[in-house]
């Protein structure tokens, strides 16, 4: 897989995981609390992080796409019921060669990621990757990255969980 997927498939597992992980499940469902609002500013400081180094390290043709000009959270949603947590978000990026460049392209995707986990069974219930355009789809889906982002979830959850 080419260093541009890893690098978005990062970003995304990095805003979902730290929705998810930020703070255990209330009592009751709710999309609005106040533990939304901090899983929010942890996955825009992932953005953040990741905002120079984006879009480094991709190729479309003889370019090399290496200077981010958007990296945006355009959707981003926590829910909270009982012991299960949901965080859904989307990314925008757009990618582009250097303003030198001989051959100056620009490329520009959407990506989504969605992941649901109980915290008292430990377990992933949903784990989905996906993209606005076809070809970054078929990479993701190359990539395997809906199993990846599940292991992730998994991985990251178990300090969370309640024993059994």
């Amino acid at each position: 897989m080419n260093l541009y997927l890893r690098q978005w498939t990062a970003v995304a597992l990095a805003c979902l995981l730290m929705a998810i992980t930020v703070f255990p499940a209330a009592a009751q469902s709710n999309c609005r609390t106040a533990l939304g609002r901090i899983a929010k500013t942890e996955a825009l400081r992932a953005i953040e992080r990741n905002r120079e180094t984006a879009c480094s390290g991709f190729r479309l043709g003889p370019a090399a796409i290496d200077k981010t000009r958007a990296l945006e959270l355009t959707d981003f949603e926590f829910c909270e019921s009982g012991p299960v947590v949901t965080a859904r978000l989307s990314v925008r990026v757009e990618c582009a060669t250097s303003d030198r460049a001989v051959f100056r392209q620009r490329v520009s995707d959407t990506l989504s990621a969605q992941a649901s986990a109980n915290l008292d069974s430990c377990t992933v219930s949903e784990a989905r990757v996906w993209a606005s355009g076809f070809l970054t789809q078929v990479a993701l889906d190359w990539a395997n990255a809906n199993q990846r982002l599940a292991d992730a979830v998994a991985r990251a959850i178990r300090p969370y969980c309640v024993p059994q």
